[in-house]
């Protein structure tokens, strides 16, 4: 399944997270490739959410096993959402406390080629 999004409005996207160090990695990052989208979290589920600012942003709808062409920037900011995992100890006064021991990748994007 494909929906496509309107790649002219990707040049006009703002880069959400850690910012380009220099032009070529800018032109790197807005480089718009092809992706099969997993949801993880939920597998078999469609996964809608925001990208951009208040100035320029789109939706993004995006189907578990879906094929689309994003621009690495988004591609990036859709790898980076994460789940903390908790985990209770206790902490030796005989309560237990409550640790975060690491994260889980909700989305996972592989890029297609040919």
């Amino acid at each position: 399944m494909k929906i496509p999004f309107e790649e002219k409005h990707f040049d006009k996207l703002p880069i959400v997270g850690p910012q380009p160090k220099d032009a070529k990695e800018e032109k790197w990052l807005r480089e718009v490739i092809n992706i099969e989208f997993q949801n993880r979290e939920e597998p078999g589920l469609m996964q809608k959410f925001p990208y951009g600012d208040t100035r320029c942003n789109m939706t993004l709808q995006l189907m578990h096993g879906g094929n689309y062409r994003l621009p690495r920037h988004v591609v990036r900011h859709i790898e980076s959402r994460e789940t903390p995992r908790w985990e209770y100890r206790p902490d030796g006064s005989g309560s237990m406390q409550k640790q975060m021991t690491g994260t889980t990748g909700r989305f996972q994007c592989r890029q297609v080629f040919g």
